[in-house]
């Protein structure tokens, strides 16, 4: 499976605005992501099911507005490179 450390994710709340964060360990069916502090929230590292984010990749403008957690695509240019 891919790895997915150094991705950027994108997580949406009901009645709050997204929040961004990046994975920074690849556990093999489990990342972690790193949050970093904003105005609204605190630092955090949060925990997700690989396949959950496998399942929902979206290029960073096309990010649905409903809650979820979604893994922000890479761009062409890079996967290229």
């Amino acid at each position: 499976m891919e790895n997915l450390k150094g991705r950027s994710v994108e997580v949406v709340f009901e009645g709050y605005e997204s929040r961004l964060g990046e994975v920074i360990d690849d556990r093999g069916e489990q990342v972690a992501v790193h949050f970093p502090e904003t105005e609204e929230f605190v630092e955090k590292v949060s925990y997700y099911a690989k396949w959950r984010l496998l399942t929902s990749e979206y290029a960073f403008c096309d990010v649905p507005s409903a809650m979820g957690v979604y893994l922000i695509a890479k761009p062409i240019v890079e996967e290229c490179a």
